[in-house]
């Protein structure tokens, strides 16, 4: 009697699970079908507004009791290249208790966990052949009841080699998580080291090598459904390598991006930390920014968004062809239109500080500035014209300018004795005729100057005029200096 319970217990708990795992499978599915549909819908806006689209068509799925096979092929399209093909295939095992999860351990719950890999295609051969046959890309993913996503993906080591330039890869862990309910996404990777190396060559750049680099990014709607993120990427070492000079080395270096709500509407955090600049075998110079900009609107946020896809796009585009990324002229002319249209929504910008802190001595710049708001942005349009008012603090050493500017003009090439030569006279000369028009104050080595600006009324250093005239004082101060 008892064995008969308990083969009864055993027979109920197997066609329970049995009948769960159906389901899960079929929820899975009609999960996977809805998502995808999401996701078309968002990359044709983007595809409609910028030319670039990613657009994903499931192929197959394959549904079982206990496990299912998916394939899906994404499509990507870049306005004058060739729209390419990325075929993916994905093993699911079927909750509430997926067996891929029970064997590493995992006990939560869920609909479904999966496996992916990258199939090898003739639009992905240079994948394949630059990870030596190793799938270039794989992860795993887990989907809750409650459709929250979580999983990796892993792109194996690599190396480019095309018109006797090499990029190599050593590979990238990423951890992901999306809660599709929310609309809530993080995403952060590390990695090793990238490398580009040119052919031997006796002029122009021959090389770099970025170590430890590590990237994160968090986003969640915010009122009316604005997106709000904050995205840090961070490197351990550049190495930048010319024909005609030593290695430039930027040492530990973060940038820090946060766009948050404030009562005020929108506002934009930046922080940019470069731990030392090296050349020559000498440490140059640190340097760190602070920029806030508040106020923005939604067509501040569009531009900002803008931006990003650009520089991300373009930097794609660099990988892949193995080169520098292709910025053109009239990606320069949007990327200054779209900093006007940020300017044009912000009513204030604060910079505190902007230091560069080279050995000899630091140059600190804190500003604080108010902007008048117009209907349009273009070109130019964030020009003194349109500053209410206007707060800076300007601080730095001579002689840390002088290292700084010939530090620049080594790099254009010029001797290191031919370059101070020219240097250190031309900033002595400049300072001095701007103290004797009062645009700064010079003490031993330091030279300050401070700066304010009511609508239309100056402060320089305690002088006080108005607009127009500080503008021909400055221009004539500016002229005289070149003189």
């Amino acid at each position: 009697m008892k064995k008969a319970v308990i083969a009864g217990g055993v027979l109920a708990l197997g066609a329970a699970w049995t009948g769960a795992a159906w389901y899960s499978g079929k929820m899975a599915e009609a999960f996977l079908r809805e998502s995808l549909e999401q996701d078309n819908a968002q990359a044709k806006a983007l595809g409609e507004s910028t030319g670039y689209s990613i657009v994903t068509e499931l192929i197959s799925f394959e549904r079982g009791v206990f496990t299912s096979t998916a394939r899906s092929r994404l499509k990507l399209s870049i306005p004058g290249a060739e729209t390419r093909e990325i075929d993916i295939v994905e093993h699911a095992d079927h909750g509430p208790f997926p067996f891929r999860r029970l064997a590493a351990g995992d006990f939560r719950p869920a609909m479904l966990a999966t496996r992916l890999e990258l199939q090898a295609t003739s639009h992905v051969n240079a994948w394949f052949a630059a990870t030596q046959g190793v799938t270039p890309l794989t992860g795993t993913s887990r989907v809750s009841y409650g459709k929250q996503l979580e999983g990796t993906y892993e792109l194996a080591p690599m190396a480019f080699v095309r018109d006797g330039a090499k990029l190599s890869f050593s590979g990238m862990n990423l951890l992901w998580r999306l809660d599709r309910e929310a609309g809530a996404s993080e995403f952060s990777g590390r990695f090793d080291s990238l490398t580009l190396d040119h052919a031997p060559t006796t002029t122009g750049l021959t090389g770099m090598a970025l170590q430890g680099g590590a990237f994160a990014f968090r986003g969640k709607p915010g009122k009316n459904d604005v997106p709000l993120s904050d995205r840090k990427l961070s490197f351990q070492t550049l190495t930048i390598r010319h024909a005609s000079l030593p290695p430039i080395i930027v040492q530990p270096t973060s940038l820090a991006l946060d766009l948050i709500e404030a009562d005020s509407g929108l506002a934009l955090k930046t922080a940019l930390d470069v731990g030392m600049i090296n050349g020559w075998e000498k440490d140059v110079a640190t340097a760190r920014l602070a920029l806030d900009l508040k106020h923005l609107d939604s067509d501040a946020l569009s531009a900002l968004d803008f931006i990003n896809f650009l520089v991300i796009i373009r930097t794609w585009q660099g990988v892949v062809q193995g080169n520098i990324p292709p910025f053109s002229s009239d990606d320069l002319e949007e990327l200054i239109t779209s900093i006007d249209q940020i300017l044009m929504g912000s009513a204030q910008v604060s910079l505190a500080p902007l230091q560069l802190g080279a050995v000899a001595g630091a140059l600190n710049v804190n500003l604080d500035m108010e902007l008048r708001k117009q209907a349009a942005a273009s070109r130019g349009s964030a020009g003194l014209a349109r500053i209410r008012k206007l707060n800076a603090e300007i601080e730095l050493s001579q002689a840390g300018t002088v290292d700084l500017l010939v530090f620049w003009a080594r790099l254009m090439g010029v001797p290191a004795e031919q370059a101070l030569a020219r240097v250190r006279p031309v900033v002595a000369e400049a300072a001095g005729k701007w103290a004797a028009m009062g645009l700064l104050k010079i003490e031993n080595d330091t030279v300050r100057s401070t700066l304010s600006i009511t609508m239309d009324e100056v402060d320089v250093n305690g002088t006080r005029m108005p607009l127009d005239q500080f503008l021909r004082w400055f221009t004539a101060g500016n002229g005289a200096a070149r003189d």
